[in-house]
């Protein structure tokens, strides 16, 4: 193993771990937040690419909670295997965004740097609520709303 194949780990670990309740494509889109979030220069705290930004999600994320500790995938479920191909291909670009993490705005492309699970508002952080407040979502995928 070497530290891009970890790297796409954790991401794929972050993006099932967060995304897998939200269903559909949630999982995926929020793996191109993150690669969102490396190409607009996010390091976190250990100023490392993905695993930094990784490990600072937290620190951004909407609420207080942090259920990218728990669970497992189940990989004799098709759509596992299939988010942990996808995974892979977004960390190596081969994946274009396809509007599922951004948008054109003003004829520029704007990717989503946030992300809000909008079933789960009761605990959302007072920072979250100040600066994204009456703001509208780039992009809404069910539950999941993404702000730039």
């Amino acid at each position: 193993m070497n530290e891009s194949d970890f790297d796409k780990t954790e991401l794929f670990l972050y993006a099932y771990r967060y995304g897998w309740k939200l269903g559909g494509k949630c999982p995926e889109i929020l793996a191109l937040v993150i690669r969102n979030r490396v190409n607009a220069g996010w390091a976190g705290p250990t100023g490392y690419g993905y695993l930094g930004v990784i490990q600072d999600a937290p620190r951004v994320a909407y609420n207080n909670g942090d259920p990218s500790t728990e669970g497992f995938p189940d990989f004799r479920d098709n759509a596992a295997k299939k988010l942990l191909m996808r995974c892979d291909a977004i960390y190596d670009r081969r994946v274009a965004d396809e509007g599922l993490a951004s948008v054109l705005v003003n004829d520029r492309l704007t990717p989503a740097l946030y992300w809000c699970d909008i079933s789960d508002l009761e605990h959302t952080r007072p920072w979250w609520t100040e600066k994204f407040s009456g703001k509208r979502p780039l992009i809404s995928a069910g539950n999941l709303w993404l702000y730039e």
